[in-house]
């Protein structure tokens, strides 16, 4: 078996691999930092299995990839700390095959790419609770985003400047501005200070899931 890890905090894709090292099945494990490094990889000489890649990407984000990626014929997993069931729901669209946030244990990470691999779609337990206590509330926030104005969004709460974020994004300081207007607009606020207090309570930001 060959796993693809794609994340540009190299820390956290060592990890990974440290933990799927001794998955014990016979397996390759390649670390790339962005979706174009991966891309760049001759697919003929060695095809991936799983590509386990995070979603807030520089350069193409997780969220392109997924389509990208797709003649490689490997199983794509999401592993990231967004949490909204839009998100979800868009990248289930898109064909993933899991979607697992970074507070995951191990055991339940291997449990997952087992899954996956036999064909079936995986949620981890903790991001499922959320997503049905979602569905009963009625998402009372009544606070809908895009994946992208979703991505932006955690970015502003890591407390990232506009600069930096656009610069991330690939986007002009400019376009980054508009989308923050839009989504304090969404979120009935007057200061991206309010808008990150508000994101953390109504659960579209969690800091426990960074790593």
């Amino acid at each position: 078996m060959n796993i693809c890890i794609i994340d540009d905090h190299f820390l956290l894709a060592q990890s990974l691999k440290s933990i799927l090292d001794p998955f014990g099945k016979l397996h390759d494990i390649r670390l790339y930092r962005t979706a174009e490094d991966f891309l760049k990889d001759d697919f003929n000489a060695w095809k991936p299995d799983i590509i386990l890649s995070d979603l807030l990407l520089p350069g193409m984000r997780g969220m392109e990839l997924i389509e990208a990626a797709k003649p490689t014929g490997a199983k794509f997993i999401l592993l990231t700390s967004v949490t909204d069931a839009a998100t979800v729901r868009e990248a289930l669209k898109k064909g993933v095959s899991g979607f697992l946030t970074k507070d995951i244990s191990e055991e339940e990470l291997k449990d997952a790419l087992d899954q996956c691999l036999m064909g079936a779609r995986y949620i981890n337990s903790s991001l499922k609770d959320k997503i049905v206590d979602e569905l009963f509330s009625g998402n009372q926030s009544g606070i809908n985003l895009s994946p992208r104005e979703n991505e932006m969004l955690q970015l502003i709460c890591d407390g990232l400047t506009p600069k930096e974020i656009a610069a991330k994004l690939n986007l002009s300081v400019y376009t980054i501005q508009q989308y923050n207007k839009n989504m304090m607009r969404k979120f009935k606020v007057n200061r991206t200070t309010e808008m990150v207090l508000l994101a953390i309570k109504q659960g579209f930001y969690n800091p426990q899931l960074k790593v």
